[in-house]
């Protein structure tokens, strides 16, 4: 019997690719025929690849499904992220979500001028630290914050947009942010899932989709119970479609969905349409595209405003 008590189509579908710079239009046209719930674009910095939350802003109005941008967060500035998600959350009208990318080699701190990569636990510090801040200036405006009353000549309620002065380890931010709170309040935050302790804290910290590679239904289960609020789906690199085919059919009854991890320049979308069609075979999900903002299709919690919550408390 089945771990998790779900309606038909409840079980998430997400694919994820990389995006050469030659391979945009047919990216959308593959995503936008698969029936997939999300798209994660991701990217590689040693390759010549396009920067995912540009892509994410020329897929928004050509897509109906959710859109999910890579965000190199290891030694990112939550002002200027925040405003590009809120952006792109506006443009998809509530489908965007992010994936966490930490890149804690030498390398990658060498490329940003600095002189070491920080210690694993002070880089998860920041991580989180960094994570909250982009959720409090996304909080700075309550979603009443516009009246445009242009009869009173009323724009923004100057009551409902608020400061953070926040002053932390990491960072010192004093907001507001310099847009609207995004359609989804917190356009979602995926982490992916490994062993590793620093992993863990920030899946348990910030993670709202946790990415778990494993074909073992013991890992799942464990996952799930460590991390009860949070939605829990399995990475599936596509090496071929039995394959695929296998470990869906070991993990379907404890996790909450898949993300199919392919190369856009060999596989075709007569494979992912198959997947699509197997688990509806499987009575997993219906063909039919979703509605709603992408939390809601994720079955996640509404996103809970905490700077007016203190404003009225």
């Amino acid at each position: 019997m089945s771990d998790i008590q779900r309606a038909k189509a409840d079980f998430l579908f997400g694919v994820s690719m990389h995006v050469p710079g030659n391979d945009i239009r047919r990216l959308a046209t593959c995503a936008e025929n698969v029936a997939a719930d999300f798209l994660v674009v991701t990217a590689d910095e040693k390759v010549a690849l396009l920067e995912p939350a540009m892509v994410l802003a020329y897929l928004a109005p050509r897509t109906t499904f959710g859109l999910v941008a890579e965000f190199d967060v290891t030694y990112a500035e939550p002002f200027f992220t925040s405003r590009a998600l809120a952006t792109l959350d506006h443009v998809a009208t509530g489908r965007v979500a992010w994936q966490l990318k930490i890149d804690a080699s030498e390398e990658s701190a060498r490329r940003r001028g600095l002189p070491a990569p920080l210690p694993p636990g002070e880089l998860t510090d920041r991580i989180v630290e960094f994570t909250n801040v982009i959720r409090d200036l996304w909080d700075s405006w309550e979603d009443d914050a516009i009246v445009r009353d242009k009869a009173r000549g009323i724009f923004i309620r100057a009551d409902r947009v608020h400061h953070l002065n926040h002053a932390g380890r990491y960072f010192a931010v004093r907001g507001p942010a310099t847009l609207p709170r995004p359609p989804q309040g917190h356009p979602p935050t995926f982490v992916t899932l490994t062993d590793d302790a620093q992993s863990r804290r920030l899946a348990q910290a910030v993670g709202e989709l946790l990415r778990l590679r494993t074909t073992s239904v013991d890992e799942v289960r464990a996952a799930r119970k460590e991390f009860p609020e949070a939605r829990i789906v399995v990475d599936i690199p596509f090496i071929s479609l039995s394959d695929t085919l296998t470990v869906l059919d070991t993990i379907s009854d404890v996790a909450h969905g898949i993300i199919v991890d392919i190369d856009s320049e060999k596989i075709g979308e007569a494979t992912i349409l198959t997947i699509g069609d197997e688990l509806a075979n499987r009575g997993l999900r219906d063909l039919a595209p979703r509605s709603g903002t992408l939390r809601q299709r994720l079955g996640l919690s509404p996103a809970v405003n905490r700077l007016a919550v203190e404003r009225v408390s």
